[in-house]
């Protein structure tokens, strides 16, 4: 249920601090009215339920606060202010049918009461019901004649509803009694505009420039009324003349910058951007978003694209140490594929941003963007401090860890993400267990490496990548073979021209004893590139020796050698014509 931010302040004025001044009056009407003993008693059970409403309402105990209006309700039925206590508490709950049908059995019961009528006019809005909300704003205004805020609520309520007529009136009236004001006129603006009547929007802000000739801002409203209205041409000599006369209003360049990019004249506009950038009257927020949207619409253009850098450089000259002056230029330098220097400014601002988890998580992407493992890996393990319940920053330690070497590094950073991790994100929980797997096994701990294995293997049964290196372990270490197969089987049947797949199923074969079916299997993978791999032909001469081929293997152990490096017995195989395992 939508509630109009400026209309509710009146509402919250009420929910605070209207109860207790309401009730004393309700207390004091009754103090009068009870005249025998019966009567009394009720009134006395009435008062200290209200109070003990009351007092619960305030403690956020709702549900008694609730119980004891409710019997004031029975206990005193004609009594407005217990219904009303009750549409507040329905409110604050966001039980807002509860609170529109105590707030309209309230106003039943006390329709001269303001304060329950302006609440009711609240609701009625949220549930966009605007008759009824317009004819409560004709009655409190009957009782405050005078009330400019609510005049101007009645003349918004009317022109929702299409009374445009009406709204005009109320806006002209509020002229004729408060002179020419901001709000009534742009409310006014605001109107005309919808109903395109642009003409006198124009004089409505016409007459604003000339009552306050010193409000700059007014000659803005009238350029983007001419923007609106697609006179490029109006609105460019507009703000020619404007700026003529106030040179060193930044947001006049800004607004002139917009009409050349829609004239596409990229070159002038922001040519204009610099100038307006130069100045301190409009926000970091707006220039960088303002960056930001022409890096969207120009990057294909390279020569405009190119054009910006000096525009981010003329906002960090003016902002040198701001942390959205530098963030924005590595997302263009990250645009620009320059990924070196993005990643220099993000490790410029990082200390004083060490509550941005984006600027994080960028910084360690650059780093692996640029193959920068030991970077990665402090500057996760300086994010995982800054952020210890994000498991993402223990992934990127760990892995990082693991790619530089350091098995045992990477082990408490992995274990301590799983630990971490509430909510399993694109497969993260499989990555983990994966990079636990793979440190275990370089650190010859394959027990717990082939459990991680399949930790990981059920966390992601699709990773074909991982089940071929759990399948080619396994192969080696001679263990689980039927296993080992079944996993390659299938990764090959979705993958059937890889080579480093094919090498995997064909040594599987071999450590299983099948050697004609893993020659095929290996042939198919010198086929599909493997001739280039020192370590495949190594196998496959691996495979002939054993099938009784032994001078064949050795021609071909030979020319694995010529490709690269084999295995640490590949020259001795060749020495001695055996295989060695």
């Amino acid at each position: 249920m939508k509630i109009r931010p400026n209309f509710i302040k009146i509402v919250i004025g009420i929910i605070i601090s209207g109860t207790l001044f309401s009730a004393c009056s309700v207390f004091q009407k009754a103090e009068k009215t009870a005249k025998n003993t019966s009567k009394e008693k009720t009134y006395l059970n009435y008062k200290f339920s209200f109070y003990e409403g009351e007092k619960q309402m305030m403690l956020g105990n709702h549900s008694l606060a609730s119980q004891y209006f409710m019997r004031c309700n029975k206990l005193m039925p004609d009594r407005a202010t217990p219904y009303f206590q009750l549409a507040q508490l329905y409110y604050m709950t966001k039980d807002y049918h509860n609170a529109l049908k105590y707030a309209e059995l309230a106003h039943n019961r006390a329709l001269n009461n303001s304060w329950i009528s302006e609440f009711l006019v609240n609701l009625y809005e949220g549930f966009n019901k605007y008759d009824k909300a317009a004819d409560l704003l004709r009655e409190i205004l009957k009782q405050k004649p005078n009330d400019f805020t609510y005049s101007m609520e009645l003349a918004r309520v009317s022109s929702i509803l299409g009374k445009h007529s009406e709204a005009l009136k109320i806006y002209n009236d509020l002229e004729k009694r408060f002179g020419i004001q901001e709000t009534t006129s742009l409310a006014k603006e605001k109107l005309y505009i919808s109903l395109k009547d642009y003409a006198d929007a124009e004089k409505i802000i016409d007459a604003l420039i000339a009552a306050y000739p010193n409000e700059k801002k007014y000659l803005g409203i009238k350029g983007n009324l001419l923007v609106t209205q697609h006179e490029y041409d109006k609105a460019l000599a507009f703000y020619q003349n404007a700026i003529a006369e106030n040179p060193d209003i930044s947001p006049f360049r800004i607004a002139l910058a917009e009409i050349y990019q829609l004239k596409k004249d990229p070159e002038k506009s922001i040519a204009q951007l610099k100038i307006g950038f130069a100045g301190d009257d409009v926000d970091i927020q707006n220039k960088v978003q303002i960056i930001y949207s022409y890096m969207r619409y120009y990057q294909d253009n390279e020569k405009i694209f190119n054009e910006i850098e000096s525009l981010i450089q003329v906002l960090i000259k003016n902002y040198p140490k701001a942390v959205d002056s530098h963030t924005v230029y590595a997302d263009y330098l990250v645009e620009a594929k320059r990924y070196k220097e993005a990643r220099n400014e993000l490790i410029l601002i990082k200390d004083e941003a060490k509550d941005n988890y984006l600027l994080w998580t960028q910084l360690i992407f650059l780093d692996a963007n640029l193959g920068d493992n030991k970077s990665m890996y402090e500057h996760a393990k300086e994010a995982m401090d800054l952020f210890p319940n994000q498991p993402k920053f223990y992934l990127f330690a760990g892995s990082a860890a693991f790619m530089t070497h350091k098995y045992q590094a990477a082990i408490s950073p992995l274990v301590n993400g799983l630990n971490v991790m509430v909510k399993d994100t694109a497969g993260m929980r499989a990555q983990f267990y994966n990079y636990l797997a793979e440190s275990y096994y370089h650190l010859k701990k394959q027990d717990s490496a082939f459990y991680y294995f399949d930790k990981a293997i059920s966390a992601d049964s699709a990773n074909y990548s991982m089940m071929n290196n759990y399948s080619y372990y396994l192969a080696l270490a001679d263990t689980n073979l039927d296993k080992a197969l079944s996993m390659i089987k299938e990764v090959v049947k979705q993958y059937p021209e890889n080579q480093t797949y094919l090498d995997t199923y064909a040594w599987v074969l071999y450590k299983q004893e099948k050697f004609d079916e893993a020659l095929r299997i290996v042939d198919l993978a010198i086929k599909n590139g493997g001739n280039s791999s020192a370590v495949i032909m190594e196998h496959k001469g691996d495979i002939l020796f054993k099938s009784g081929n032994h001078e064949q293997a050795i021609i071909v152990w030979k020319k694995a050698q010529e490709k690269g490096s084999g295995s640490k017995y590949l020259l001795q195989k060749i020495k001695e014509g055996k295989l060695i395992e």
